[in-house]
């Protein structure tokens, strides 16, 4: 990638192309570097990715703690994560 020319506006047809490229290269960058999720997350792709997985999409959700939902009666744990 040393001598590959810089990208420009130009070179996008529309901000999805953009946007799409701007993930690629964060995918590239941070390989092994556990932040894969919330970039899925950020761009709008982990639903789909857990449906297609056989899992709720209401696991994109973290689970509260129980020390939380102790010090909170009136809170609910999220969706799928009951024990």
């Amino acid at each position: 990638k040393r001598n590959l020319p810089v990208k420009s506006t130009g070179d996008f047809t529309d901000a999805n192309d953009f946007l799409n490229e701007i993930e690629w290269e964060r995918r590239r960058e941070f390989v092994g570097e556990g932040l894969r999720w919330q970039d899925m997350k950020r761009f709008g792709k982990a639903v789909s990715w857990l449906t297609s997985k056989g899992q709720p999409d209401t696991k994109s959700l973290f689970p509260f703690p129980n020390s939380v939902l102790v010090r909170n009666p009136k809170l609910e744990q999220n969706e799928g994560y009951n024990l």
